[in-house]
């Protein structure tokens, strides 16, 4: 059976499977440089006798010197840090591919060896990107006019939040509603680029100001004689996979708006949540009209009682 052959029989075997399980699982700090790849291209060298010592010091070295471009903290990531580590390991087999294609065995085994890292590289990718170790992010978007910074810092499971508060933070005009389209790529240790799969969005909504009421904070009530629709539910209806809700001020008839099914139209997206702000109409005004006598009333009708109980 050919060297070939014999590797791809040991990509399916227990062993192998379990020399792979067992270096990603490993972590590694600068000053072990040197020797980190050792536990896994040794499995290699041991059983097939393919990958020379030097490979393996270029190996760690590469990756020592990828971690150090990076400022890769080894000891924080050592799913990041394994996946380097292995990616530069196959890197170089792809070196030796070429090298070794002048002579067939030496063709043969060097690809083998190739086939093998890259199931390992693939392998120790996947698992640093299901994992929620932390990683940096490049944000970007419209904050940005377009373009991204890197440099931030966080694991998966908060890195919406973070992305979020990011970009609520940003320095917008508040004349009137709109939204804001931003994102979050996570960057490939490896490859040092921004990998789009694995892209969070957010889309936030900044509401414009209330318009000023009569000297005091608005008062937002729902009268079914003001808004109609259902007694029990006035001013609200359906709208898409979310509903349209009317209120108005109970001081100055401004009726305010909430849609939490709007739309951004820039985009397109649907689900969001707006709040719009309309002007008082004549049923508005009517009403705060006849509500402020009712509490006149109410008024006089208490300062009667009180004469009466003195």
């Amino acid at each position: 059976m050919s060297t070939q052959a014999i590797l791809r029989d040991a990509l399916s075997t227990s062993e192998t499977v379990a020399a792979i399980d067992h270096v990603l699982q490993l972590g590694y700090s600068l000053e072990r440089a040197r020797r980190a790849c050792q536990p896994y291209l040794d499995s290699v060298t041991s059983a097939y006798g393919l990958l020379s010592r030097d490979d393996q010091e270029a190996t760690a070295q590469a990756a020592a010197d990828a971690a150090i471009e990076r400022r890769l903290d080894c000891d924080a990531r050592p799913l990041a840090w394994t996946y380097l580590q292995i990616e530069c390991a196959r890197q170089i087999a792809e070196e030796n591919v070429e090298r070794a294609s002048p002579n067939e065995f030496a063709l043969e085994a060097a690809t083998a060896t190739l086939e093998l890292l890259e199931f390992a590289t693939t392998r120790a990718r996947a698992r640093w990107e299901n994992s929620d170790e932390i990683r940096e992010y490049a944000f970007g978007g419209e904050s940005l006019a377009g373009s991204s910074e890197r440099g931030h810092h966080h694991t998966p499971s908060e890195v919406e939040g973070e992305l979020q508060a990011w970009t609520e933070g940003g320095d917008w005009e508040n004349e009137g509603g709109f939204w804001v389209s931003d994102y979050a790529s996570a960057i490939d240790p490896a490859t040092d680029r921004e990998i789009d799969e694995n892209t969070v969005n957010v889309h936030v909504r900044f509401e414009p100001d209330a318009p000023a009421c009569k000297g005091r904070e608005h008062d937002w009530q729902s009268p079914y004689a003001v808004l109609g629709g259902l007694q029990e539910n006035p001013g609200v209806w359906g709208k898409g996979g979310g509903v349209l809700c009317r209120e108005v001020c109970a001081y100055c008839g401004t009726y305010r708006v909430t849609d939490t099914w709007a739309q951004d139209p820039s985009t397109g997206i649907q689900g969001l949540t707006s709040v719009s702000y309309e002007d008082a109409d004549d049923d508005a005004l009517a009403w705060v009209r006849a509500d402020e006598e009712d509490d006149e009333d109410d008024e006089d009708d208490d300062a009667r009682e009180g004469i009466a109980a003195q």
